[in-house]
């Protein structure tokens, strides 16, 4: 799912690369900008009722995705949540007190790097079919 719209996100691509973290004991977070809600074009509660499916079919899938955290504003809001900004991951370290320099954030977008520099995470940038099955190979390397 992306920024601009409610288009579903395609699980099954990404089950066995998030089952294959769960197996090697990382918590799985999404961290995603959402302003599509600020901007009228959804609301919290169809986003909502996304994840909810998307987790659905993950746990379907013999995965699990510990937490979502989402920003609903627009870019020209000025908010500390939306990234490349920090506040997401401040709150993610608040309730899950995250190693960041033992840690990883796989994004799918070059701004996505800047956040991670920010707070010290390791960094791969995952784009197109199979990006992330890529990307958790080289973490568990």
């Amino acid at each position: 799912m992306n920024d601009t719209n409610k288009q579903e996100p395609n699980t099954s691509k990404v089950i066995p690369a998030i089952a294959k973290l769960n197996k090697a004991g990382f918590l799985v977070i999404i961290i995603t900008n959402q302003s599509a809600i600020n901007r009228g074009l959804m609301s919290t509660q169809e986003l909502v009722e996304i994840h909810m499916r998307m987790l659905t079919e993950i746990e379907k899938g013999g995965a699990s995705v510990d937490a979502i955290y989402y920003c609903p504003h627009a870019p020209d809001e000025g908010c500390d949540c939306r990234k490349p900004k920090v506040g997401m991951f401040n709150q993610v370290n608040g309730d899950y007190m995250i190693d960041y320099p033992n840690s990883w954030f796989v994004g799918d977008f070059e701004s996505d790097r800047e956040v991670a520099e920010k707070v010290g995470l390791k960094f791969i940038l995952a784009k197109g079919d199979g990006g992330l099955r890529k990307a958790v190979d080289i973490i568990l390397k």
